[in-house]
């Protein structure tokens, strides 16, 4: 089968596989999944032919391509503002269902219906998005 790209999907198909790549390995250096960098190496190969090869170095003896500093720069700002956002929304989180457990406890949460829990729950998540867009981190103390 071949799949025939535009300049603009290559660029598209590049983020995609990099970030893909990010999220998989961001946080390990072992049990790194091969299949995905054999597949991120092939895609990385044909850079450039579709005319990005100043993101990528090329190894003239094995033929090997890899990424380059310009690469991660130019990827950064989605990394950076997923960090963000997964930072506040898990902290969110926890600190809300820390605080709905301590607040009903483990029977009475297992007693509620579905709706009930997250309405419940809701007003916990609203409480601390209210907080932390009004104040950051000022007010957070750890005891």
């Amino acid at each position: 089968m071949k799949i025939n790209f535009s300049k603009r999907q290559y660029w598209a198909l590049l983020k995609l596989v990099y970030l893909g790549e990010w999220m998989l390995h961001a946080n390990t250096t072992e049990n790194l999944d091969k299949d995905v960098e054999e597949l991120l190496d092939h895609i990385y190969s044909y850079a450039y032919e579709f005319g990005v090869g100043d993101f990528f170095s090329k190894d003239e003896g094995s033929g090997t391509v890899s990424e380059t500093g310009k690469l991660d720069d130019e990827f950064q700002p989605y990394i950076e503002e997923y960090n963000t956002h997964t930072f506040w929304s898990q902290l969110i989180d926890k600190l809300a269902e820390r605080d709905f457990k301590a607040e009903y406890g483990p029977e009475a949460i297992t007693a509620m219906s579905v709706e009930e829990y997250f309405e419940l729950n809701d007003k916990f998540i609203e409480k601390y998005e209210t907080e932390f867009l009004k104040h950051g981190l000022s007010n957070l103390v750890v005891k």
